[in-house]
């Protein structure tokens, strides 16, 4: 695992953190709020730092112990929940603090209303867009809306949980989606559904609430600590939650683990790391750590990696070892061995761990993974029909990949010793991709592509050395794909999910596209849904009408969907953001344009911009 902590115990305990921008354009600060009151600056930026610095004064009303601090750059201030939790305070720039919301001193309830008129019962939880709204989460599960401008509060309608209660939430600057989670499922809420508000009283008749709330990690009611998709992802107290800005992936605390969810799968980063009731913040702070508040002790956890990365760079982060390095170098547990096909094999010895996990297989049974010097179990390599039945949905691009076993050079041997329809598991084929020569066995080939499966089948099963071209493939996607297809014939992975996981990290950023469209046309079983998963988790608002026309023009029907609904439940944003794309749609992609036409014409929300997106389309 390549993410480290350390921990450092603060002078005082603190309830939360917040990191906003230096004054005159100096280096951002971070601030840290006191259990006892008031608040001093955070410095754990060094080894030897100190931790909180002197305490720094106030203007205005009295600040008191703040609670669930969040920057709002739209004001340039500070947010904070002063207890009894019932209001919210506006720390400035100039560290003056004035009411923005609710009240301290008079009676809790829910109320919507500007000012001192709304009423909260007790904020539980609160993430900011950054476009001038605070999302709050209110003691039994309301989630409000708090204009950072006006004070104006407003109870969402219609977003309840159809079990349990919201604790948590996170907004993801990049897609636009809030993100909310009770204790053991992770859920995200429709962009539409943000701006509907209600007198408080409920969610809506007729099932509504349930069309506003999808579903995307975690069940209802069952607790757990399982990894992988989303459906099979358990979790046992979900206190915290961070999106990190342009890299898809969510960051949750959960009880003592940290945990990553990434397009539609669950991993775990680091164990036993947190606090044994949980993190109550996440915040990631300027010099790239991530650190994590409780509530119940005075030392501060600080994790640092790959995994934290913020921006497209991100998305690439994968896991250490061999296939963090695209299959170069020695892996977990790496001794005497040799090189083959890309991968580093070496003789069965234990892998050492420094977690223990577990790492659901996508069917029936499951694998439970190395343990601290236990020896991976031997299980059977996945047929081309498993692997491909098994990876959606998948991971969109790696969080901490699952470790990998080590490999027995007699498996190699009989898988080369095997015959196939292929010409013998022993017989090779030179492959030409964008003039560079490969060598590679036949019977790897037609296991892990369906193309190489037909056409090899007609080969000369006595031929020395069959030659074939692939005419206009990138020679560098080819290698990655070439290197997926021996790590799963030669048994490296626990399952399906985890040769998924495993391919999307040895792709670089750079290599998406040329990857997915020869994945494609070469039918790499696996690698197709895994590699649109990760593309979709990348499109943004500004970049989504693109990518539709991208992934349209190269028949990549599955990614193409999930743009087209990133689209629509974007849309106001992607005409604010990409507007010249979706003029040009029109133009050059008629059939496309008219399908989101359609598509719009058929959803029963009316707001405002769809309207917006039908008038931009129709200029």
């Amino acid at each position: 695992m390549s993410l480290s902590c350390r921990s450092v115990q603060l002078r005082d305990p603190i309830n939360g953190l917040a990191v906003r921008p230096g004054l005159g354009g100096g280096p951002a600060c971070t601030l840290a709020f006191l259990r006892d009151g008031g608040m001093c600056e955070l410095d754990c930026a060094g080894p030897d730092s100190s931790g909180l610095g002197p305490q720094l004064p106030t203007q205005g009303k009295a600040l008191g112990s703040a609670f669930r601090p969040v920057y709002d750059p739209c004001t340039d201030a500070v947010l904070v929940v002063p207890r009894p939790w019932t209001a919210v305070l506006r720390l400035n720039a100039n560290r003056e603090v004035s009411l923005l919301a609710g009240s301290v001193a008079t009676s809790t309830g829910i109320a919507d209303g500007v000012g001192a008129v709304a009423r909260f019962s007790r904020i539980v939880s609160t993430t900011t867009d950054a476009r001038g709204s605070v999302f709050c989460v209110d003691w039994g599960g309301k989630l409000r809306r708090l204009d950072t401008r006006s004070g104006h509060v407003a109870t969402l309608a219609a977003v309840e949980p159809p079990k349990g209660t919201w604790w948590s939430v996170a907004y993801d600057s990049t897609t636009g989606a809030l993100y909310a989670a009770t204790k053991t499922a992770v859920c995200r809420l429709r962009p539409s559904a943000l701006t509907a508000s209600g007198s408080g009283s409920g969610s809506r008749a007729g099932g509504e609430a349930e069309e506003a709330v999808e579903l995307v990690a975690g069940d209802w009611a069952e607790e757990g600590d399982a990894n992988g998709p989303g459906a099979i992802a358990r979790f046992h107290n979900i206190t915290a939650l961070l999106a990190l800005p342009g890299s898809g992936r969510l960051l949750i605390a959960d009880g003592p683990d940290l945990r990553c969810l990434l397009g539609y799968g669950v991993n775990t980063l680091a164990s036993d790391c947190l606090h044994q009731n949980g993190a109550q913040q996440l915040v990631l702070l300027p010099h790239g750590e991530l650190a994590a508040v409780s509530c119940w002790s005075q030392d501060l956890a600080l994790f640092a990696g790959p995994e934290l990365a913020s921006g497209p760079a991100a998305a690439a982060a994968g896991p250490s070892g061999a296939l963090a390095a695209a299959g170069r170098g020695p892996g977990p547990g790496s001794g005497a061995g040799f090189e083959f096909g890309g991968f580093r094999c070496v003789p069965d010895t234990p892998v050492q761990s420094d977690r223990c996990f577990s790492m659901p297989r996508l069917g029936a049974t499951s694998w439970v993974g190395p343990t601290v010097g236990s020896h991976a179990p031997a299980t059977p390599a996945p047929t081309a029909a498993a692997a491909a039945a098994s990876t959606a949905p998948v991971v969109a691009a790696a969080a901490e990949a699952a470790e990998v076993q080590p490999v027995d050079p007699s498996r190699l041997l009989g898988l080369l010793a095997a015959p196939s329809a292929a010409g013998g598991g022993g017989f090779v084929t030179v492959l030409l991709a964008g003039g560079q020569a490969t060598v590679a066995h036949r019977s790897v080939l037609a296991a892990g592509s369906g193309f190489f499966a037909t056409h090899l089948a007609a080969a000369p099963a006595d031929a020395a050395a069959l030659e074939m071209s692939l005419t206009d493939a990138d020679p560098d996607a080819f290698a990655v794909l070439l290197r997926h297809m021996y790590g799963i014939a030669m048994d490296m992975y626990p399952s399906p999910y985890d040769a998924a996981v495993h391919l999307v990290a040895a792709v670089p950023a750079e290599l998406l596209r040329p990857t997915a469209v020869l994945a494609s046309r070469l039918d790499v079983h696996g690698a197709v849904a895994a590699l649109a998963e990760r593309l979709a988790a990348a499109a943004t608002p500004a970049t989504a009408v693109q990518d539709l026309v991208w992934a349209d023009a190269h028949h990549m029907s599955e990614l193409a969907t999930r743009l087209r609904r990133f689209v629509l439940s974007q849309r106001s944003l992607v005409v604010r953001e990409a507007k010249a794309d979706v003029l040009a749609l029109v133009g050059r992609r008629p059939e496309l344009a008219a399908e989101l036409m359609m598509a719009l014409m058929e959803a029963e929300n009316g707001d405002d911009s769809a309207g917006l997106l039908r008038a931009t389309m129709s200029t």
